[in-house]
């Protein structure tokens, strides 16, 4: 399978790619057409950095332009965001959006979102994205006792009902809310799932309370333990990050997480994709239909490759 981190679904960037950004930075004014093709290429971090800067640098003449809808973000976070921050405007081109951030100080969730005199508040944010962690939540550590397990739960859930009110109330925004991601450590092995005060049972419970609780209308959700277990636990976390720098997941993670919070803001603006083409010969079914006629051609039970695209059908419909 093709690494997810490194968004296999898109293209390779082009060689030259630092070059053709950095023309595109100090020139006088540049096409949106131009920006936004080299935003639709698979880009790591420094190169969603250096498109970053060309974004910040027309910013004005991109947000007049009608290939781009300008959306407002503020970014609440319990740890280090200012990557992820900055990765998420040339991100937001590949979606149609130009995303303006505003970034919450460090360690200042609340104060931000229940004070309207707040910067946060001051900014206008269509949306708030509630960056939160499994440390800030009080779920980091095991708790043995079964009730003090779902008392810590409930209270994580609390908590993050208070800032997504205070969205509402105080901002007029709606919250772009996350699941957390679980450690790949457990402390019972198999039976880690069967208490209910490990880590991941803690987590498994706080994820289902904030699906079923805690996203209400106007409200958006990027289900993040999904998308690291895609990835694969152990490689979506970084202990050396998360100790040196307060990062919750590893650097490489980055472009695959900004990608999944703007395909969420592009959805609410109404520019998710409802058309999807495809070819027949070799991907509805094996073979080509018209050199080896219909009983020629690979599909359904009996073989690999007819089996494969059987299975392909129903999750395309």
């Amino acid at each position: 399978m093709n690494d997810p981190l490194a968004l296999p679904w898109l293209l390779p960037p082009p060689d030259g790619f630092r070059q053709v950004a950095k023309a595109l930075r100090l020139a006088e004014d540049c096409s949106p057409d131009e920006v936004g093709a080299l935003s639709r290429f698979a880009l790591d971090l420094s190169q969603l950095g250096q498109l970053g800067k060309v974004v910040e640098r027309h910013r004005e003449s991109l947000s007049q332009s009608s290939r781009f809808r300008a959306l407002r973000l503020g970014v609440v976070a319990t740890h280090t965001s200012d990557l992820v921050a900055e990765a998420l405007a040339p991100t937001s081109l590949r979606h149609g959006l130009l995303v303006e951030c505003e970034r919450a100080d460090y360690g200042q969730a609340a104060q931000e979102l229940l004070d309207p005199s707040s910067r946060i508040a001051a900014f206008k944010p269509d949306f708030v994205l509630l960056a939160l962690d499994i440390h800030a939540l009080g779920l980091s550590r095991p708790v043995l006792d079964e009730q003090d397990a779902e008392r810590a739960v409930e209270n994580a859930v609390d908590y993050v009902a208070m800032l997504r009110d205070g969205c509402h109330a105080n901002l007029g925004a709606g919250a772009v809310l996350h699941t957390l991601a679980p450690p790949p450590e457990s402390l019972f092995g198999n039976f880690d799932a069967c208490h209910p005060g490990t880590v991941a049972s803690l987590v498994a419970t706080f994820n289902r309370c904030l699906v079923t609780e805690l996203v209400r209308d106007g409200d958006l959700l990027v289900d993040i333990a999904r998308i690291a277990n895609t990835v694969g636990l152990a490689r979506w976390h970084d202990p050396l990050r998360w100790h040196d720098a307060k990062m919750p997941f590893a650097l490489d993670a980055i472009p695959l997480y900004a990608d999944h919070v703007c395909r969420v803001l592009a959805a609410a603006r109404g520019l998710a994709r409802k058309c999807l083409v495809l070819d027949l010969d070799n991907t509805l079914w094996g073979g080509v239909i018209g050199d080896d006629g219909l009983e020629g051609i690979a599909l359904g039970q009996g073989s690999a490759s007819g089996e494969a695209h059987l299975a392909i059908q129903p999750r395309l419909r």
